[in-house]
């Protein structure tokens, strides 16, 4: 609450709000207002890791605190998505305006929202106030689909000889599967049946996805299709008379 008389602020409760002060001007001053937002976090959210935040995010809003430690931006998206990961855990941070690019780290402390949307952990409220932003990158680590689970959301990886399924939009590596989104509009069309090598970010929007960043991460690795050796009729040899010589292959469409 705010005192009319005195504009002290009081504290009731955690959450963010936002505070105006106006001026109804006079025969000497013009009108005017301003505003600010404040965030009050509850003691109990105040957290060191994207770990603790996966632990923590519901589908109710919360304010919390974080002081970042190493935390990598893995890739953005439009002027408002934002992923980020310590290299194994993973978050999305969704804020308009937020003013990070790929490639660049973050550290200090952070004061915003926490949700669980669609089962990912996603920051909004977003501010680089009070953090340290330089330039470094998380390099894409080598996983298989079965090493993923939900909190490597927002981990670059790199996965091999995965085959596409074009009915059901999914890569296998022949035991587990993982969704194909093209996240990052790079346009790219896959073949059903063929088997590709993937750089990409690992998404979670209701179920794990494999995004790949630019078209070029995605290399076609199918192996080609070998041609049986052709069979003539008849066989080779000295002949007195007009032969018809039809030449035969095992090779499907050959």
């Amino acid at each position: 609450t705010v005192n009319a008389s005195t504009g002290e602020v009081t504290i009731v409760a955690a959450g963010t709000t936002t505070i105006t002060a106006t001026y109804a001007g006079n025969d000497e001053y013009k009108a005017s207002s301003a505003s600010y937002t404040i965030n009050v976090t509850d003691p109990t959210n105040i957290y060191t890791s994207i770990q603790q935040l996966q632990e923590a995010a519901t589908s109710t809003s919360a304010a919390f605190q974080m002081q970042m430690t190493d935390i990598y931006v893995t890739a953005t998206k439009g002027a408002s998505q934002v992923w980020i990961s310590d290299g194994t855990y993973g978050a999305l941070i969704y804020t308009n305006g937020h003013g990070l690019s790929a490639g660049q780290k973050l550290n200090g402390s952070l004061s915003a929202n926490l949700v669980l949307f669609n089962g990912a952990t996603e920051i909004t409220n977003f501010s680089s106030e009070g953090l340290t932003v330089t330039e470094e990158t998380l390099s894409p680590v080598e996983k298989n689909i079965g090493d993923i689970t939900i909190a490597n959301q927002s981990l670059p990886v790199i996965m091999n000889n995965l085959t596409y399924n074009a009915t059901d939009k999914t890569l296998s590596d022949g035991t587990n599967t993982i969704a194909f989104y093209d996240q990052f509009s790079t346009g790219v069309s896959l073949e059903d049946g063929h088997i590709y090598n993937i750089t990409g970010l690992i998404v979670y929007y209701n179920k794990l996805q494999l995004a790949p960043f630019t078209a070029a991460d995605v290399v076609d690795v199918t192996p080609a299709v070998a041609v049986e050796a052709p069979v003539f009729s008849p066989a080779g040899g000295t002949y007195t008379e007009d032969q018809v010589v039809t030449i035969t292959c095992a090779t499907e469409n050959t």
